[in-house]
């Protein structure tokens, strides 16, 4: 429940030297006039994976686990900033975030909301993703102790059951996100279950936006 991690030791065996330091700024002078990194990555496949993340400082515990992850890229060149993706499938994954009281001291702040609204995609970069499947997967959200009435909505307690998508032809421009959302299930805690959604998605920093929108829920339907 401190600042520091049960990984400190790791981080600080590699902290530089003053060798290490000016060897890094002769680098990364070079690597500057030459700056053309080069990644290529056309499949990736990965079974049962399983990440934690445990923040007891911060008050935040992150669990991850995944049945299976597949990506299949098309093209990945991020000197002309193009990234073209194929088809992104995830399969049973199981999310849990927990928000606790942390060890942290509070810090008073004033918050500074100019760059609200500001462009997420800075760099202008090319962003397709042809196909996006998300398969029998479960999302939880707690915040704090919990006293959630049965049946009624709890933004503390977010439980997200057998949540299914299906989205085509996602794309990015400039700072704007538009897809085709072809499938969209999900049950929650509370009772509401979207037996189905299907939409044209637009969505910024200043807008959302579904268009062409039918909603089927347990207990109505929307055109």
């Amino acid at each position: 429940k401190d600042s520091i991690w049960n990984y400190d030791f790791i981080a600080k065996a590699f902290e530089p030297n003053v060798k290490d330091t000016i060897a890094k700024k002769v680098e990364s002078t070079t690597a500057k006039k030459n700056n053309n990194p080069e990644i290529d990555i056309k499949e990736l496949l990965c079974n049962n994976i399983h990440f934690e993340m445990n923040d007891a400082w911060a008050g935040q515990n992150m669990h991850y686990a995944f049945n299976t992850l597949q990506l299949n890229i098309d093209e990945l060149n991020l000197p002309k900033k193009l990234i073209n993706i194929k088809k992104l499938e995830i399969d049973a994954a199981n999310i849990l975030v927990e928000e606790y009281k942390g060890g942290k001291p509070k810090k008073i702040k004033i918050i500074d909301s100019a760059d609200w609204g500001t462009p997420f995609n800075p760099n202008h970069f090319s962003l397709t993703l042809q196909e996006l499947s998300i398969k029998n997967t479960n999302f939880s959200f707690i915040n704090g102790d919990i006293h959630s009435i049965p049946n009624e909505f709890d933004a503390t307690n977010m439980q997200f059951e057998n949540i299914n998508i299906n989205i085509l032809n996602a794309k990015v421009v400039a700072d704007t996100l538009f897809a085709d959302i072809k499938k969209f299930e999900v049950k929650d805690r509370c009772g509401l279950a979207v037996k189905s959604l299907t939409a044209k998605l637009k969505l910024s920093q200043v807008q959302a936006q579904l268009s062409e929108m039918t909603l089927e829920t347990n207990n109505s339907f929307l055109q």
